[in-house]
């Protein structure tokens, strides 16, 4: 009995699934990695705009909680211009200890 493929009743399943292993195969190597990457810029990108937004949030919260505190003991216009003074002093402060710490560039 000789052995005839076109005549076997699986052969277009087999050619299915064959194609299919070849189409996974191009879609795990070439597609997959990609969209992990741009997934992670896209994540990425709304932590940062998300910290950012709540960074501003806080600060402006934290400079209008001085004007109040600070405007128990003083009139408003001394309070605000204090409470600018105290940020300015302390963001300064933190500015000037970040760039005590760097790194020099090696210059040659």
């Amino acid at each position: 009995m000789k052995f005839d493929r076109f005549n076997d009743p699986d052969l277009p399943t087999k050619i299915v699934d064959r194609i299919d292993q070849i189409v996974g195969l191009v879609r795990n190597r070439t597609t997959k990695p990609l969209v992990v990457v741009i997934r992670g810029i896209v994540f990425g990108l709304m932590a940062l705009i998300g910290a950012l937004f709540i960074g501003v949030v806080l600060l402006i919260a934290l400079v209008r909680g001085l004007h109040s505190l600070f405007d128990l003991w003083w009139s408003r216009e001394v309070a605000v211009w204090f409470t600018y003074f105290l940020l300015a002093a302390l963001f300064g402060f933190v500015g000037a200890v970040l760039l005590r710490r760097r790194q020099p560039r090696n210059r040659t």
